[in-house]
């Protein structure tokens, strides 16, 4: 899981995509920005994507939330952080 926040003239550098598959990415203009906050399933290379306003600690639970839900059959559901500070849900 982790979030990214593409901006003006944005070029793909890294990323979690297949070998030669393209990526398009939307890019804004001015001082805007897209937030996408996202996860991939490192088994599928599946990802889930959330457009966000903010990314924040909602944010994180509202996609814990899809997750749960695409994986409703799971037990468990391991997720990676690195302890950002929107990562932080509960104070």
């Amino acid at each position: 899981m982790d979030a990214v926040h593409p901006t003006h003239q944005a070029k793909p550098a890294g990323r979690w995509l297949p070998r030669g598959q393209r990526c398009a990415i939307d890019v804004t203009s001015g001082r805007e920005r897209l937030n996408l906050h996202g996860a991939i399933d490192l088994e599928t290379g599946q990802t889930r994507i959330k457009e966000v306003q903010t990314v924040d600690a909602q944010s994180s639970i509202d996609l814990f939330a899809s997750l749960e839900r695409a994986y409703s059959t799971m037990s468990r559901i391991h997720a990676f952080l690195y302890n950002a500070r929107y990562q932080a849900l509960s104070e």
